[in-house]
C-alpha cells in the first residue's frame, strides 16, 4: 500500500496538497513534528528553476545590462 493511500495517514493530516507552477496540484508530506499538538504545515511549493535569479542578481548589485549579457550568453539557462 501507498503512503498516500494508507488511512492513518489521511486521518492525521500528514499529507499537504500544493499546487505546481503550471496549477497541476500534487500531494508531499509534512514535516514530521508538531508543536503545542499542531501539525506543521507546507506554506507552498519550491520555486521553479530560475525562478528567482534576477532578483537575487538585482540584489547582489548586477544591474539589467549585465544580467541580460549573462542571459544571452547562456550562462543562467
Amino acid at each position: 500500500m501507498d503512503i498516500h493511500e494508507h488511512a492513518q495517514v489521511a486521518a492525521n493530516g500528514f499529507l499537504a496538497e500544493l499546487a505546481a507552477g503550471d496549477g497541476t496540484p500534487f500531494k508531499i508530506p509534512t514535516p514530521p513534528y508538531q508543536f503545542d499538538e499542531q501539525l506543521s504545515t507546507v506554506g507552498r511549493a519550491a520555486p521553479e528553476l530560475g525562478q528567482h535569479t534576477e532578483e537575487i542578481l538585482l540584489d547582489s548589485g548586477f544591474d539589467w545590462d549585465a544580467i541580460s549579457a549573462y542571459r544571452e550568453s547562456g550562462a543562467l539557462g
